[in-house]
């Protein structure tokens, strides 16, 4: 999770940029394996692991805090975006995995942590450097056997992992931003704002068999409305990216989509 805090923290506004304005640039935050559209076939039903929430109230001594009941409510809401949206694309989505280690009286957070240790491996070769709309869809990256267990507990064909970093500024750090600045646009003549909260997201779905990266994305949002629903909503767009499985199947034999239009407006609760 370091890895992803500190690329983020300082820099959401960038992400924003780069990952949602990718429409009108020739680089995409989408990472895709090329043979996805072959993949699409044999993944039925889908596990969305518990997101990887982290969210800092930033101060101006320093101390930031996580602010923990907050965490669980974005991951809340991450999770019924995620549900809802690959529902309207035709894909099963398992129960969470709580529910199902209450059933089976199984403990599988060594195997979990496997899995997170093992994205942030691959989220380096994902995400390491550009790439163009072409380049974007040669992606051969896994996690390999370790997501093996936690397929086979939730009796998924693939695993959505999810990651999310946040910030909020105390009203010191926001008024010591708002000095920082002035004196900035004063020695050089260019204002700098600095948004009081922010968010940065980065979704994957894992082949549960092979470790495989299908398909991944990320996004950020920066400024009033980033967070709480702001999240969810957040979520929804970047999955929405997320071809739909009889759109894939479909371009894969040269023809139409059958069913799914993966343009189409995902529900949200």
């Amino acid at each position: 999770m370091k890895l992803f805090r500190y690329r983020y923290a300082a820099g959401v506004a960038l992400v924003v940029v780069v990952g949602f304005a990718s429409g009108c640039a020739t680089t995409t935050p989408i990472r895709q394996h090329p043979d996805f559209a072959s993949a699409a076939r044999k993944v039925q039903s889908i596990a969305i692991l518990p997101p990887d929430v982290e969210h800092v109230r930033i101060v101006f001594n320093g101390d930031n805090e996580r602010l923990t009941e907050k965490e669980r409510t974005i991951a809340d809401q991450l999770s019924q975006s995620f549900e809802a949206t690959l529902k309207s694309k035709q894909y099963i989505v398992r129960p969470s995995i709580a529910s199902k280690q209450e059933e089976t009286k199984k403990n599988v957070d060594f195997e979990l942590q496997q899995v997170r240790t093992a994205y942030n491996e691959a989220a380096k070769q994902l995400f390491e450097k550009p790439a163009n709309e072409e380049e974007s869809k040669k992606y051969r990256v896994s996690l390999g056997p370790v997501v093996n267990p936690v397929a086979s507990l939730m009796e998924a064909d693939a695993l959505l992992y999810v990651r999310y970093y946040g910030f909020e500024k105390s009203a010191g750090q926001q008024a010591k931003d708002v000095v920082a600045g002035a004196l900035l646009a004063v020695l050089t003549g260019t204002a700098v704002v600095r948004p009081a909260e922010g968010a940065a997201l980065e979704v994957a779905l894992i082949d549960g068999a092979t470790g495989d990266v299908l398909w991944a994305n990320r996004g950020g949002n920066a400024g009033p409305g980033a967070l709480g629903i702001g999240a969810a909503t957040m979520a929804t767009n970047i999955v929405m990216r997320l071809p739909g499985k009889e759109t894939a199947i479909a371009k894969n034999d040269g023809g139409a989509a059958k069913s799914v239009d993966s343009n189409a407006s995902a529900p949200t609760r």
